[in-house]
């Protein structure tokens, strides 16, 4: 990174750093993408190919000295509940549950190794790329962001298109407004707060096997809602693929 774009994305600049990160993994992997399918090397693209362009973007974008690009990184507040003896009393920890990708902040003196970043990503184009699955995706990065508010989470959505667009259509399904709004906002900047549960106010949007399935999965402790705000999205510049970022911001 040069002294430029230092002065202009201060790493203490949180918040406008995520905004331009989101932005520079979307456009990052869909340039990538368009050169290596230019090469006649599109039969590589899958969910693992995704996670090594994320996380080559992201090692060029956080200070090398402080900060390390984690894939697969144990998160606690993901941990499932505890396993109980016969008599009804805790045995252990839960299940360990991890995210995609990650970036922490090392041990600084005293200040112990924190978590900065969470990336969840999915490749549309897989067979387990189902509204459910992304459901959870978002929920797990919502509960990161519950446990731990300072770090930013983005979801990443890539593949063809056509895969892509048809997911982003497909969110309706999990939702009891059929016909209601999309789940996954696709303009950029434009926020939406889907509700988990009803708080008296305004209805679930989520369906309820739905909710108690990631109930039992999440010891309960999913939250009331999930807002979501969609950052970048690069389709424009690969015209057979697309990748969309969103922001968790709640």
């Amino acid at each position: 990174m040069g002294k430029t774009d230092q002065a202009l994305w201060p790493y203490s600049d949180l918040q406008g750093r995520i905004m331009k990160l989101a932005g520079r993994i979307a456009h990052g992997v869909s340039g990538r993408m368009a050169y290596e399918y230019a090469c006649n090397r599109g039969g590589a693209f899958n969910e693992a190919w995704v996670h090594s362009t994320i996380s080559d973007v992201l090692a060029g974008n956080v200070d090398s000295s402080t900060h390390r690009v984690k894939t697969n990184r144990a998160v606690a507040a993901l941990a499932g509940p505890p396993k109980l003896r016969a008599d009804g009393t805790e045995d252990g920890r839960g299940a360990t549950r991890k995210v995609d990708l990650a970036v922490e902040r090392l041990r600084a003196g005293k200040v112990p190794r924190t978590l900065t970043h969470c990336v969840e990503v999915k490749w549309a184009n897989s067979n387990y790329a189902t509204p459910e699955s992304v459901l959870e995706d978002l929920v797990r990065l919502a509960l990161v962001k519950q446990a731990m508010s300072e770090v930013q989470c983005i979801f990443v959505l890539a593949g063809q298109t056509r895969r892509v667009t048809k997911l982003v259509g497909q969110m309706r399904n999990v939702s009891n407004r059929g016909g209601g709004p999309l789940f996954l906002r696709t303009h950029p900047g434009q926020r939406h707060r889907y509700m988990l549960r009803s708080n008296g106010h305004t209805n679930a949007e989520l369906r309820a096997p739905l909710l108690l399935s990631l109930e039992a999965k999440y010891a309960l402790h999913i939250p009331n809602y999930i807002a979501t705000s969609h950052q970048s999205s690069a389709h424009q510049f690969a015209p057979r693929h697309q990748v969309r970022t969103w922001e968790i911001i709640r």
